[in-house]
């Protein structure tokens, strides 16, 4: 039971848990733990720490792997909180506005205490079944990419070619694609233009889909015709792709592997001005931090990405792939 991995890690800083979720704002945990899809479903789900989790939610067609109650108000929710007697309960405080706090410590007259860290260790090991999720996953996008029609057309017409894909295939997006070209590929992130695309333009298309819930994350470069200065730094950011991923291991923080790729930069490195990966799974940015400063510690099992990319001279490139961390190294799904 995933409970059982969160319950060690909490025990003797909460005795209860709880996760609260709504559709327009999903917490990801809600499904981790219940198994409902809370981009779909609002509800709570909460437990004694080392007992049965309690789900409360309005949707009753999804398979759900806990107890539940399908009635949703806050008064419900309340009177089955306080039989469990709590004394401190665990919460994601990222997810838990000030207002539900102050109803919920007058209703139960509990302290609650930020477990956040400890939700995102136990998500960051991937299961069996997590892992084949996002390799299905993995596979959609790079489907998705091969099938584009990209010189000739505009950002707005690749976009529109990804997010067709997708719809034919059923699987829902895991973020809105970006798709830039020539100076647009300077931007960090840029919705698509009517630009259209030509053979010397370096185009930066990054997309994701979701499978079973899970994301992937994946984003190429693509240059025809790239001019000399085009070239070099295609070149680093290729041969960085490759370092990164050959070295990263098990042991190294986020700190360690995004060094190795700011070496590589060399005098190109400030134009590097973003981290290096993030973990993958339900959200398509979760822990690990893959960054500069970055003391997450990678293990085995953890799924996460690495994207080296410039935004110049000139033009930007990144390259970015999804992918678990083995006792031997990265392996790209």
């Amino acid at each position: 039971m995933r409970t059982k991995k969160l319950d060690e890690l909490v025990n003797g800083k909460c005795d209860t848990v709880m996760i609260i979720s709504s559709a327009d704002s999903p917490e990801m945990n809600l499904q981790y733990y219940s198994g409902i899809d809370a981009r779909l479903a609002s509800g709570t789900v909460f437990w004694k720490v080392g007992e049965e989790p309690l789900l409360v939610t309005r949707d009753t067609a999804q398979k759900k792997s806990t107890r539940a109650i399908t009635k949703v108000d806050r008064e419900t929710t309340y009177h089955e909180l306080k039989k469990l007697h709590p004394k401190a309960i665990g919460v994601n405080m990222d997810y838990v506005s000030a207002n539900a706090l102050k109803r919920l410590k007058k209703k139960t007259g509990a302290k609650f205490v930020d477990i956040s860290k400890e939700l995102k260790q136990v998500r960051a090991v991937k299961e069996r079944s997590e892992l084949k999720s996002i390799e299905n996953a993995c596979g959609k996008t790079r489907k998705a990419l091969k099938q584009l029609d990209i010189v000739g057309n505009t950002e707005a017409g690749v976009y529109a070619q990804l997010v067709s894909y997708y719809a034919k295939e059923a699987v829902p997006l895991s973020f809105e694609p970006i798709v830039a070209s020539g100076k647009n590929t300077r931007l960090i992130h840029s919705f698509p233009t009517k630009k259209r695309i030509v053979k010397s333009d370096s185009v930066i298309i990054d997309t994701g889909c979701r499978v079973g819930g899970y994301c992937s994350d994946m984003t190429i470069t693509h240059c025809e015709n790239p001019d000399a200065k085009t070239g070099e730094m295609l070149l680093a950011v290729f041969g960085a792709s490759k370092a990164t991923m050959r070295e990263v291991r098990p042991g190294m923080t986020g700190n360690d592997i995004s060094e190795i790729a700011r070496d590589y930069f060399g005098k190109f490195a400030k134009y590097w001005v973003y981290g290096l990966g993030h973990g993958v799974g339900l959200d398509v940015h979760e822990y690990p931090s893959l960054a500069i400063g970055s003391k997450d510690v990678l293990k085995k099992g953890m799924v996460f990405t690495l994207e080296p990319g410039l935004v110049g001279p000139g033009q930007g490139a990144r390259i970015e792939y999804t992918g678990v961390l083995t006792s031997k190294g990265f392996k790209a799904l």
